[in-house]
């Protein structure tokens, strides 16, 4: 299997699943693209685990695969996975911290136990864990490693986490599951069960109070990731614009979740509601003006 291949592979593969991390990841020096689309294919093989499995064992062995493959890639072995091969140069390449892959690892055991969040520290816990290391490793491939800015990376991958989590609301209640913190849904009259009876629809028919019950939730989660956003730009002040323009493709996320915000809001919260997404060559933009403005 040829490095090439395998950096094919996972371009495709982010392309098609995580489009909003490729399309940041496109403006990252082209010396760096094949690592960050690397380190994103790996985060997409153990994120889909949750929904190939039928039972939880199944998918902590898959967990625990991707665990031993990563000992043998830090021991400077060579798996024979699409993916691991290009994870492989990546760690080796730009030296990425083994202790950022087995966070994500771990946040996803619970994904694969199929467990709530009890509450919204929960909820941002959960997002931290499953989507900060990715900010970091982001970070160390484009050659970043100093605390202030993986501080504000946190700030950016628990804001994207959560903002993530209220996005796919629609798409795990068809599947009988929900991230809501079930402590805040309570406060509002709701159980869990009662997000699964909600219609994707435009207009609000019979399910009009629990959708309107809902957007309370998701106002609250909504509000706790613009803080870690407002918490990330709060270190501005620490990077010369130089600087922040060899790693400011891992911030860019950022961006593309202050655009979610505005839709929410856009929609009263509405999480069931049509046209939470934005259009491609609308997010090419914002992207593209960041850049050029260097800002996050």
């Amino acid at each position: 299997m040829s490095i090439e291949s395998a950096h094919s592979f996972c371009a495709q593969l982010v392309r098609a699943h995580d489009y909003d991390r490729y399309l940041c990841a496109m403006f990252a020096p082209e010396t760096a693209r094949a690592g960050l689309m690397a380190v994103y294919a790996f985060n997409q093989e153990i994120a889909k685990i949750r929904d190939v499995i039928s039972e939880p064992l199944s998918g902590h062995i898959r967990l625990q695969w991707w665990r031993e493959t990563l000992d043998t890639l830090y021991a400077g072995g060579n798996p024979r996975h699409q993916v691991a091969v290009a994870l492989g140069e990546a760690v080796e390449r730009f030296a990425l911290g083994r202790s950022h892959f087995d966070r994500l690892i771990d946040g996803r055991a619970f994904d694969v136990e199929d467990r709530r969040p009890g509450n919204l520290a929960a909820l941002e816990s959960y997002a931290d864990a499953t989507s900060t290391p990715l900010v970091s490793l982001a970070l160390e491939v484009l050659a970043e490693r100093g605390a202030a800015a993986h501080a504000a990376g946190r700030h950016i991958g628990v804001a994207w986490g959560l903002i993530g989590q209220l996005r796919a609301t629609a798409f795990n209640a068809r599947k009988k599951r929900t991230f809501l913190p079930v402590e805040e849904l309570a406060k509002v009259g709701l159980a869990p069960e009662d997000v699964f009876n909600v219609r994707l629809s435009s207009h609000r028919s019979s399910s009009s109070d629990t959708r309107k019950a809902l957007a309370r939730v998701a106002k609250e989660i909504a509000a706790l990731a613009k803080d870690h956003l407002v918490g990330a730009r709060n270190f501005r002040s620490e990077f010369k614009k130089k600087t922040l323009v060899r790693f400011l493709p891992a911030y860019l996320p950022g961006i593309l979740a202050n655009g979610y915000l505005g839709r929410l809001h856009a929609h009263d919260y509405d999480l069931f509601a049509p046209g939470l997404e934005i259009a491609r060559p609308i997010k090419l933009i914002r992207l593209a003006v960041a850049v050029m403005l260097k800002r996050f």
